[in-house]
This record gives C-alpha cells, sequence and structure tokens, in this order.
C-alpha cells in the first residue's frame, strides 16, 4: 500500500510540473530574469578578480577559464530566449509552443543557479610559469658575422679568465646588443660557466622596482619587504647563493647595483654583462671589460639581406641593383636590415623601388625605422630602441599597411586643426576629474601615514606624475587662452592641438592607474649597517686612524660617548658608517642603528627614526611618554647609536637614550664643532683630518680615471682641481666622477 502511495504522489508531483509549464510562463520568464541578473554580478566580479590575478602574474585555473566561457555561452542562450517570451507575450501561440517555451526557461535557470553555485572556486588563480633559460631569448635566425664573433668571443673570454665580473657590450642603435647578449647567454648556458643565467630590460627612466621585480621572477623568488631597500637585501642574499650571471639590456645611465641588490665588485659569484648605446656608460659602471660592437661590413650586410630579402642568384639585375642600394641604406645595422628585409620579401619590383625612395628622403635610418614601428605597430612607443626590438617580429605587412596608415593620419591631423575648441574642453573636464583623484589620494596617504605606513612607490610615482602633468596643463591653458584673442598661424593652431590632446590623453590615463593594489604597506625596516655602507669608501691615513680610535674606545668598555667631529665633506658620515658595519661583523654589539639629527633639532623625528629601525611603535603621544618606552626598549641588550650631524648640544635622555650609568648603550655623534662633543661629555673625541695632497690625487684619479698614459697637460689641470677640493674627499669624489671621460675643454 505505500508503495502505491508513494507512486501517487509522484505522478501528482510530475502533473504539478507540467502543468505549470502549461500555465505559469511569466513566473518562469520572472526567475530567469532574476538569475540572469545574479549571474551577470557573477561574471563581473570574476573578470574583477582575474584581472588583480594578472596584475599579481598569476593565470587563472582551467576552471575558472572554463566556468566564464559557459557563463558567457548561456548568457547568449538566454538573450535569444528572451527574445521568444517577449513575442510569445505579443501573440498567441499553439499550447505545444507555449509549454515547450516554459520547459526552456526552466532549464536555461537551473543552468544559471548550477553555475552560480559552481563558482566559488578552491584555487582562482597560480603564479604564471616562468621561462627557464636563455634558449627561449634566443633566435633561431641569429647569425654570427665577423663583428658579432669577435665581441662574443671577448666577452667569453673576460669571463673564463675569471679576473671581470663587470662587462660592458655598446654599439649603435640596431647594432645587435641584445641578440649577442642573449646569443652570451645561451653560450654560457651551455658551457655551465654559471650555475643560473637571467637578463633583464633596464631601458628608460630608470625604475630600480621593476628591474628588482624582473630579477626575482627569473630567480623564482617573493619578496617578503615592500621598499626598494629591502627587496635590495633580499636579493643580495639570494644572488649570493651559487653563481649568477646578469645581463643588463638597455642602459642608458650610470646605475648603482648595490640599489637594486646585486652584490657589489668583491663577492665574485655574480658577474654583470650590460648593454648600451654609450661608452662613457662603461666607463662610469667601472667595467673591467668594455667591448665595442661594430656594425656588419658591405658584404655582411649584402648576404644577410639577400638571406631576410629572398633574392636568389637568379633575381634581375634590376632587382639586386635597388636591393643593394636598400641595404647600403641599413647602415650595416642588422635589425634594420632585417626588418626591411623581411617586410620586401615576395613583393613587386614596385615596391622595392618605392621603399627605397621613402628610405632616401629620410635623413637618418633611425627616423624611418623610429617612424614605421611607431606609427604601424606601436602606437605607444617610447623610444627608437623599444621599437626596434619588436621589430624584430613585425612580418611582411608594412607595406600593405602603408595606405590605411596614410588616410588616418590624414584624418587625424586635421581634427587637430579644425577642433582646437574641442579638444580644448576636453582637456578642461579631464584636468577637473583629475585634480579629484589628487585630492581622494591625498587623503588616503594622510590616513595611512596615521596608521604608520607608507605609500607604494607607485602610488609615489603616480602623484608625482600628477602634479607634474597639472603644471604642464596649468601652461597648455594659457596658451590656449591667448590663441582664443589672437589670429596665430593655422600652424601653431594644429600645434597646440595635438598638445592639448597629448595632455589629455595623459590624465585619462593617469586616472584610470589610480586603482593601487596595495595602496600603503608598513613601514619596512632597514636591517644592518650594510645598507649604508658604499662600496667606493676607501681609508686613507686620516680615516684609518679615526677608525681605530673609535674601535679602540669601544673595544676597551669604559666608553659609552664618542664624538667624531671634523669641517664638512671630510667624510665623517661615510666613516661612521664603516664603523658600524664593523662593528656588526665584529659582534661588539647586538643591534647597530644610525639616526640623522641635522638641524632644526627635532626630538620626536629622532625618536622615529630610532623606534622603526628597532622595529618598536609607540603606545603614548607625548615626547616624555615616547621617551620613557625607548629608554625601556634600549636596556634590553646591547645597542650602538650612530647620531649623525649633530648641531648643538642634546639631552639624551629627553629622545630616550639612557644615561651615562648604563652601559649597554653606546652612542657615536658626529658634528663639525668640537665644543659639542665637550658639552655633551663624550669621553673620547676625535677628529677626522682631511686628506693629504697625495691621498687627495690618487682618490681623484680614481673617480675621474685619470690614468698614467694621460697627457700631462689634462694631468696639470687635473692637480689643480685636486688642490681647490682642500682634501675633502666628498668634493673630490663628486668633481671626479662628473669629470669622468669629458672633454679636455670641460
Amino acid at each position: 500500500m505505500e508503495e502505491v502511495t508513494n507512486m501517487v504522489n509522484c505522478l501528482v508531483d510530475q502533473i504539478k510540473l507540467q502543468a505549470s509549464y502549461l500555465l505559469c510562463l511569466k513566473k518562469f520568464d520572472e526567475d530567469l530574469r532574476d538569475e540572469k541578473s545574479e549571474l551577470e554580478s557573477k561574471i563581473v566580479s570574476v573578470k574583477e578578480r582575474t584581472k588583480l590575478a594578472s596584475k599579481k602574474n598569476e593565470d587563472v585555473t582551467d576552471a575558472v577559464k572554463k566556468w566564464q566561457n559557459e557563463a558567457e555561452e548561456i548568457l547568449k542562450e538566454v538573450q535569444k530566449l528572451e527574445e521568444k517570451v517577449e513575442k510569445a507575450k505579443n501573440k498567441c501561440f499553439h499550447v505545444s509552443f507555449s509549454y515547450s517555451l516554459a520547459k526552456q526557461v526552466e532549464c536555461k535557470t537551473q543552468q544559471m543557479v548550477k553555475l552560480k553555485i559552481n563558482c566559488q572556486f578552491v584555487t582562482f588563480s597560480r603564479p604564471i610559469e616562468l621561462k627557464e633559460g636563455m634558449h627561449y631569448y634566443s633566435s633561431k635566425d641569429f647569425v654570427y658575422f665577423k663583428s658579432t664573433k669577435s665581441a662574443c668571443n671577448e666577452i667569453l673570454k673576460a669571463i673564463e679568465d675569471g679576473g671581470a665580473n663587470m662587462i660592458g657590450l655598446y654599439g649603435i642603435g640596431g647594432s645587435g646588443k641584445t641578440s649577442l647578449a642573449k646569443e652570451v647567454g645561451k653560450k654560457i648556458e651551455e658551457l655551465k660557466l654559471y650555475d643560473k643565467v637571467i637578463m633583464v630590460v633596464v631601458s628608460k627612466p630608470l625604475d630600480i622596482q621593476k628591474i628588482q621585480d624582473q630579477i626575482s621572477d627569473l630567480l623564482d623568488m617573493n619578496f617578503d619587504k615592500q621598499s626598494i631597500e629591502g627587496r635590495a637585501h633580499e636579493l643580495s642574499q639570494k644572488l649570493k647563493v651559487g653563481k649568477t650571471f646578469i645581463i643588463l639590456d638597455d642602459v642608458w645611465e650610470d646605475i648603482n647595483l648595490e640599489n637594486i641588490g646585486i652584490p657589489s665588485d668583491d663577492y665574485k659569484g655574480c658577474c654583470v654583462l650590460l648593454t648600451t648605446r654609450l661608452k662613457r656608460v662603461c666607463e662610469f659602471m667601472d667595467c673591467q671589460s668594455i667591448i665595442e660592437l661594430c656594425p656588419l661590413t658591405q658584404e655582411e650586410a649584402w648576404d644577410l639581406f639577400k638571406r631576410r630579402a629572398n633574392i636568389k642568384d637568379d633575381c634581375s639585375n634590376e632587382l639586386k641593383g635597388v636591393a643593394r642600394n636598400i641595404t647600403d641604406e641599413c647602415k650595416g645595422l642588422p635589425i634594420a636590415i632585417v626588418t626591411v628585409g623581411s617586410a620586401l620579401k615576395g613583393k613587386a619590383f614596385v615596391e622595392w623601388e618605392s621603399a627605397l625612395s621613402r628610405l632616401k628622403k629620410w635623413a637618418s635610418l633611425n627616423l624611418i625605422l623610429g617612424s614605421l614601428c611607431c606609427r604601424f605597430f606601436l602606437p605607444s612607443s617610447t623610444g627608437f630602441h623599444s621599437s626596434l626590438r619588436e621589430m624584430e617580429e613585425v612580418t611582411n605587412t608594412v607595406v600593405t599597411k602603408i595606405v590605411d596608415c596614410v588616410v588616418d593620419q590624414i584624418k587625424l591631423h586635421a581634427t587637430y586643426l579644425l577642433c582646437l575648441k574641442k579638444f580644448d574642453e576636453n582637456l578642461r573636464d579631464e584636468k577637473s576629474e583629475l585634480e579629484s583623484k589628487i585630492v581622494s589620494v591625498k587623503e588616503r596617504t594622510k590616513l595611512a601615514s596615521k596608521k604608520n605606513e607608507d605609500v607604494t612607490d607607485a602610488v609615489k610615482k603616480w602623484q608625482n606624475e600628477a602634479e607634474e602633468i597639472l603644471k604642464e596643463v596649468q601652461k597648455l591653458e594659457e596658451k590656449v587662452e591667448k590663441a582664443k584673442n589672437k589670429c596665430f598661424h593655422v600652424s601653431f593652431s594644429y600645434s597646440l592641438a595635438k598638445q592639448v590632446e597629448c595632455k589629455t590623453q595623459q590624465m585619462v590615463k593617469l586616472k584610470i592607474n589610480c586603482q593601487f593594489v596595495p595602496f600603503s604597506l608598513p613601514i619596512e625596516l632597514k636591517e644592518g649597517m650594510h645598507y649604508y655602507s658604499s662600496k667606493d669608501f676607501v681609508y686613507f691615513k686620516s680615516t684609518k686612524s679615526a677608525c681605530n680610535e673609535i674601535l679602540k674606545a669601544i673595544k676597551d668598555g669604559g666608553t659609552n660617548m664618542i664624538g667624531l667631529y671634523g669641517i664638512g665633506g671630510s667624510g665623517k658620515t661615510s666613516l661612521a658608517k664603516e664603523v658600524g658595519k664593523k662593528i656588526e661583523e665584529l659582534k661588539l654589539y647586538d643591534k647597530v642603528i644610525m639616526a640623522v639629527v641635522s638641524q632644526p633639532l627635532d626630538i620626536q623625528k629622532i625618536q622615529d627614526q630610532i623606534s622603526d629601525l628597532l622595529g618598536m611603535k609607540f603606545d603614548k603621544p607625548s615626547i616624555e611618554g615616547r621617551a620613557q618606552q625607548l629608554s625601556q626598549k634600549l636596556k634590553v641588550g646591547k645597542t650602538l647609536i650612530i647620531l649623525d650631524d649633530v648641531w648643538e648640544v642634546i639631552n639624551l635622555e629627553n629622545i630616550g637614550i639612557p644615561s651615562n650609568d648604563y652601559k649597554g648603550c653606546c652612542v657615536l655623534l658626529t658634528t663639525r664643532l668640537k665644543r659639542v662633543c665637550e658639552s655633551m661629555d663624550c669621553q673620547s673625541v676625535i677628529e677626522l683630518h682631511t686628506l693629504t695632497p697625495e691621498e687627495a690625487w690618487d682618490l681623484f684619479k680614481r673617480h675621474a680615471n685619470i690614468k698614467d698614459d694621460c697627457s700631462n697637460e689634462l694631468k696639470g689641470v687635473a692637480r689643480n682641481i685636486t688642490d681647490e677640493c682642500k682634501g675633502l674627499p666628498i668634493a673630490i669624489v663628486t668633481v671626479g666622477s662628473a669629470l669622468k671621460g669629458k672633454a679636455f675643454v670641460e
């Protein structure tokens, strides 16, 4: 009997369901629209998470991709179904049609419900797999010519000899430095000269954080710290494990490698090959081996062009003649030859003649290649070298795109001539919106500061760029205002409209880029005095003597207040940093910290510096309360405190530094004034003397790169410059470095 009852109930349920398909199409349609709305929200949410994953250099899982595809597909089907339902409302269809339609609607509704449930992904994204090894960079089409072979051999010889850990490769733009560097990297991997070979693009403007990111990605490491200094420390530790060969491509200026995290010259497990257009960059960066990559000879250039343009022996002499002329216009630059040759491969003779004509019209090859690349392929390109790098992958589409490009360019330039007013209105609108964004970012920055957090470098960079653009826009608005009241030449209006449109687009881009994740981070502490120490520090008689006196006073144990004085520029700060480093190495104290005092005296600022370096936070707001907390902290363990650039007598207890009766805390202060040391009851007062004339000359020669074979005339002027520096190391280093590699007239 129970089985019969269950069967009847089941039949009743089915009858109700089927009846609902006949009678409740409107209800099913409402459910469909509700579920569609919720699914669209889910899709938007998943897209936002996908963008965030992409910014973190992660790729969404296959499950997420599959879900997105299914969701998009169902939405399309629902759209068609809604159109059917809409038609059904306005017409009288057969009952079987309404029944079928209701079933379809219910089916799609359930599919959307299921998709909603299935969008709770356990793993949403994973770090993108990194390419391993230089074979990913190396081009199968790379050809060794006399110049490239010679440069490659010189680089490998410098590496194998073991005496060079800084190698510079220079040559004009398009000469193939990047391609050769990749091949060298591949060779080094094959020969197993280093455990790891990595290559990063430097380019300009210099962005230390971006370089750090590239290196860390290739080393498969994650940073725990956010500040550039903290990341440099982590990177340095990583690079000191094993042997690493680092290629820095497209360097435009002198870089302090330690700021990135690349160990200094004294660590031989790390070798750097840099590529640059400028020989002086190699000299400034003290490359032990400097190698020039020369352009190809005429015959080498012709061989490469024939190969790329598919010029066969049976081609007509007329075509070969034009091809020869095109090759000559490429000035022996491999990238230019490869790009132009590949673009003309298989083209009609008339197009070869056209290409030659265009090449000849330009005064510089750089201009035509840069123009072609920027107009046809890289509208946001920032420099010729970047364009050339991309142009290696350009196929034979240049000629076919020229006509379309010209039409587009005519339309664009016509708007510059005729629509200045419209561009000006857009400029003012975007300016107003950007100003609102700046105010918002400033408010968030203040809030972060109150939470003892520092905004990220991306935020700081954005703020600087935004403020700078607003200044430029202000000047531009003044120009436009003048243009309204006067009748200028058409070229002036054209130029002005272009400037206005350019600035408008820059502001639009800034607006888009102000979604910062993260916005701020807890302030990172510098760890250890090695961050302050300069690889260029040199011990002379005066610095060695002062250093020994300080270390003796500390080791003897009877001194907990030491004063180091000397005139401005004598190197007190640099010596204090080196002393701190020595004390860390000797483990004389548990902690060594350095705070800048300067003037006017600001007790709270000094307290903040010390607390940050001790990794502590104040609970009390008053100077007195903070001093008490700091004093308690400093009485745990042994701490050496360097107070740099002191100008007046300071009551250390007001800061929170324990008094002389506590021997676990030692203070080294630097000052220009001997009386400050005496007034602060320093048990040991040490003077840092200026350099002797010969010490000064040795230091100047080193930084200005004065060699024994330099002319006597140059040496005479250099001697006089050194004398004018009055034995002050900072003056000597600054002036010497600035004059390094300069012409005699300078």
